[in-house]
């Protein structure tokens, strides 16, 4: 599943109007005696490309945290993956995992 959370414009170096949609992504992972969520993030850009990080944490906080610094921000798609790299690697606990930014899911838009 995913939700819908923001959408941001800004306008780039050259002066062109980019428009970024940030989603909420949730897996439902688990066993017969439990089930919980697992959150990730998308970003796409309009008529750009996109990305995908799931399963990142299991804390609803840390998943806002997460995706308010990537809207107030401005990330796109193209950073996404070393955002996140840099956002788990001074977290700790036990609700985080590391993220190789080569293994991030770039799509076209659309996909």
């Amino acid at each position: 599943m995913e939700y819908k959370v923001a959408t941001k414009q800004c306008r780039d170096d050259q002066g062109r109007l980019r428009t970024f949609h940030y989603f909420l992504t949730v897996d439902l992972e688990g066993s017969s005696r439990f089930v919980m969520e697992n959150y990730g993030v998308r970003i796409t850009e309009e008529d750009g490309e996109a990305c995908t990080l799931p399963a990142l944490t299991t804390s609803p906080s840390r998943i806002d945290e997460l995706i308010t610094i990537l809207v107030d921000n401005l990330v796109g798609p193209v950073g996404l993956a070393d955002v996140v790299q840099d956002w788990l690697k001074f977290s700790s606990g036990p609700f985080y995992r590391y993220v190789d930014p080569a293994s991030a899911s770039a799509s076209p838009a659309g996909q």
